[in-house]
Protein backbone atom coordinates (compact mmCIF):
# COMPACT_ATOMS: atom_id res chain seq x y z
CA UNK A 1 0.00 0.00 0.00
CA UNK A 2 1.61 3.60 -0.95
CA UNK A 3 2.18 5.35 2.19
CA UNK A 4 2.68 9.33 -0.12
CA UNK A 5 -0.31 10.95 -1.51
CA UNK A 6 0.89 11.04 -4.87
CA UNK A 7 1.62 6.70 -5.21
CA UNK A 8 -2.01 6.76 -3.41
CA UNK A 9 -3.57 8.86 -6.27
CA UNK A 10 -1.93 6.52 -9.00
CA UNK A 11 -2.81 3.88 -7.30
CA UNK A 12 -6.55 4.78 -7.48
CA UNK A 13 -6.51 6.32 -10.62
CA UNK A 14 -5.54 2.71 -11.84
CA UNK A 15 -7.74 1.52 -9.81
CA UNK A 16 -10.90 3.38 -11.37
CA UNK A 17 -9.39 3.71 -15.03
CA UNK A 18 -8.87 -0.28 -15.45
CA UNK A 19 -11.46 -0.83 -13.07
CA UNK A 20 -13.95 0.75 -15.54
CA UNK A 21 -12.72 -0.61 -18.47
CA UNK A 22 -12.11 -3.66 -17.05
CA UNK A 23 -16.48 -3.86 -16.77
CA UNK A 24 -16.75 -2.25 -19.81
CA UNK A 25 -14.76 -5.45 -21.13
CA UNK A 26 -17.23 -7.44 -19.36
CA UNK A 27 -20.36 -6.01 -21.08
CA UNK A 28 -18.94 -6.31 -24.41
CA UNK A 29 -18.31 -9.92 -23.41
CA UNK A 30 -21.75 -10.58 -22.83
CA UNK A 31 -23.42 -8.79 -25.94
CA UNK A 32 -20.73 -10.44 -27.91
CA UNK A 33 -22.85 -11.65 -30.71
CA UNK A 34 -24.59 -8.23 -31.10
CA UNK A 35 -21.46 -5.98 -31.18
CA UNK A 36 -20.09 -8.42 -33.97
CA UNK A 37 -23.21 -8.52 -35.84
CA UNK A 38 -22.87 -4.65 -35.46
CA UNK A 39 -19.47 -4.81 -37.18
CA UNK A 40 -20.29 -6.69 -39.80
CA UNK A 41 -22.84 -3.85 -40.55
CA UNK A 42 -20.28 -1.39 -40.64
CA UNK A 43 -18.17 -3.67 -42.97
CA UNK A 44 -15.63 -4.93 -40.56
CA UNK A 45 -14.20 -7.88 -42.05
CA UNK A 46 -13.64 -11.27 -39.76
CA UNK A 47 -15.95 -9.21 -37.29
CA UNK A 48 -16.28 -12.35 -34.64
CA UNK A 49 -12.19 -12.67 -35.03
CA UNK A 50 -11.67 -8.45 -34.62
CA UNK A 51 -13.78 -8.50 -32.16
CA UNK A 52 -12.52 -10.89 -29.88
CA UNK A 53 -9.09 -10.17 -30.66
CA UNK A 54 -10.37 -6.59 -29.50
CA UNK A 55 -11.89 -7.80 -26.60
CA UNK A 56 -8.53 -9.62 -25.20
CA UNK A 57 -6.94 -6.32 -25.86
CA UNK A 58 -9.65 -4.19 -23.68
CA UNK A 59 -9.58 -6.76 -21.07
CA UNK A 60 -5.89 -7.52 -20.53
CA UNK A 61 -4.69 -3.76 -21.02
CA UNK A 62 -7.47 -3.42 -18.26
CA UNK A 63 -5.79 -5.69 -15.98
CA UNK A 64 -2.38 -4.11 -16.74
CA UNK A 65 -3.58 -0.69 -15.61
CA UNK A 66 -5.16 -2.09 -12.63
CA UNK A 67 -2.45 -4.37 -10.91
CA UNK A 68 0.43 -2.24 -12.30
CA UNK A 69 2.01 -4.59 -14.66
CA UNK A 70 3.55 -2.97 -17.45
CA UNK A 71 0.89 -0.09 -16.94
CA UNK A 72 2.53 1.68 -20.07
CA UNK A 73 1.53 -0.87 -22.26
CA UNK A 74 -1.88 -1.53 -20.89
CA UNK A 75 -2.46 2.39 -21.32
CA UNK A 76 -1.24 2.18 -24.70
CA UNK A 77 -3.48 -0.59 -25.18
CA UNK A 78 -6.11 1.18 -23.67
CA UNK A 79 -5.26 4.20 -26.34
CA UNK A 80 -5.38 1.80 -29.41
CA UNK A 81 -8.75 0.03 -28.44
CA UNK A 82 -10.35 3.85 -27.23
CA UNK A 83 -9.14 5.28 -30.64
CA UNK A 84 -10.48 2.30 -32.81
CA UNK A 85 -13.92 1.95 -30.77
CA UNK A 86 -14.51 5.63 -31.37
CA UNK A 87 -14.07 5.39 -34.97
CA UNK A 88 -16.34 2.62 -35.39
CA UNK A 89 -18.81 3.47 -32.89
CA UNK A 90 -18.95 7.30 -32.62
CA UNK A 91 -18.24 8.72 -35.91
CA UNK A 92 -20.89 11.29 -35.35
CA UNK A 93 -20.00 13.05 -38.78
CA UNK A 94 -22.05 10.32 -40.33
CA UNK A 95 -25.35 11.21 -38.12
CA UNK A 96 -27.98 13.55 -37.83
CA UNK A 97 -30.66 14.81 -35.78
CA UNK A 98 -30.49 13.80 -31.82
CA UNK A 99 -28.15 10.15 -33.08
CA UNK A 100 -25.55 13.08 -34.02
CA UNK A 101 -26.18 14.75 -30.89
CA UNK A 102 -25.55 11.41 -28.42
CA UNK A 103 -22.74 10.38 -30.76
CA UNK A 104 -20.71 13.75 -30.55
CA UNK A 105 -20.99 13.17 -27.03
CA UNK A 106 -19.70 9.97 -26.63
CA UNK A 107 -16.95 10.90 -29.30
CA UNK A 108 -16.14 13.95 -26.99
CA UNK A 109 -15.82 11.34 -23.76
CA UNK A 110 -13.63 9.40 -25.74
CA UNK A 111 -11.33 12.28 -26.62
CA UNK A 112 -11.26 12.82 -22.77
CA UNK A 113 -10.65 9.88 -21.83
CA UNK A 114 -8.05 9.01 -24.12
CA UNK A 115 -6.40 12.28 -22.73
CA UNK A 116 -6.50 10.77 -19.22
CA UNK A 117 -4.93 7.47 -20.80
CA UNK A 118 -2.35 9.71 -22.42
CA UNK A 119 -0.86 11.01 -19.07
CA UNK A 120 -1.47 7.34 -17.35
CA UNK A 121 1.24 6.42 -20.06
CA UNK A 122 3.80 9.48 -19.79
CA UNK A 123 3.65 9.28 -15.98
CA UNK A 124 4.24 5.30 -16.38
CA UNK A 125 7.48 5.78 -18.25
Amino acid sequence: MPTDLPSFLMLLGRLLIGGAFLHAAYGNLRHFDKAAGYMAGRGVPLPRLVMGAGLVVHAVSSLMVIFGLWTALGAAGLIVFVVLATLLYHNFWAFKGPDRFHKRNAFSSNVIVTGGLLVLLAASL
